[in-house]
């Protein structure tokens, strides 16, 4: 798990930088969302510090904390739908593989990324507010689950159905993924055969 401490002990990068600056300020704001889980719990000063700069450097790069807030969860969305369209689209042909392929790589991500997941969804979608042009945050991750739902049951993507079983599947899988994140400790079944499972008590 990234954590501030093990961020403290990665090379920085060179002045001048701007890119690898760039993405120090990411990787930092990303550590302190985690090990807050409130974006009202982080500053710009807790940033700057972890990245090893003045807090005015960091008007180079963003305007102000929400926009480094909102550029952290735009990439870890992204990141969980890559992972998650790539399950997919490298599963067999079948629509119940592609549902277990689906499931599998969410709860993987969470699993083997837990301080981007708990960024995620331990901070409110709209905390701070979206900048105008972004529609909807997380939106590509949850097309990925409506076409895979859609695909398996046979019905377009706006059918209630759909979206109704489509939100069964996530709070599912969610509900796996978190405990296992949150109570690692705890000696739990093998993750694939129970993510299987749990996929099919939902789509007998």
């Amino acid at each position: 798990m990234l954590t501030v401490t093990s961020l403290q002990k990665r090379p920085r990068a060179a002045r001048g930088q701007g890119t690898a600056v760039r993405e120090e300020i990411l990787v930092a704001a990303s550590a302190l969302l985690a090990e807050t889980g409130s974006v009202d719990r982080i500053s710009l000063r807790a940033v700057a510090r972890e990245v090893g700069v003045t807090p005015m450097a960091l008007y180079r790069y963003f305007d102000d904390l929400a926009g480094i807030v909102v550029a952290v969860k735009l990439r870890h969305y992204e990141e969980l739908a890559e992972s998650l369209q790539h399950a997919v689209e490298h599963a067999d042909c079948t629509p119940r593989a592609r549902l277990y392929a689906l499931a599998e790589a969410y709860s993987h991500f969470g699993i083997e990324r837990p301080g981007a997941y708990q960024v995620l969804f331990s901070t409110p979608l709209d905390d701070p507010p979206l900048p105008h042009d972004v529609d909807v945050i997380g939106r590509r991750a949850l097309d990925v689950f409506l076409d895979t739902v859609a695909g398996h049951l046979a019905l377009s993507r706006d059918h209630p159905d759909t979206w109704s079983k489509t939100l069964q599947l996530w709070t599912a899988i969610h509900g796996i993924t978190h405990l296992r994140v949150m109570r690692a400790s705890i000696v739990w079944p093998d993750l694939d055969p129970q993510i299987r499972t749990t996929v099919d008590l939902l789509f007998p």
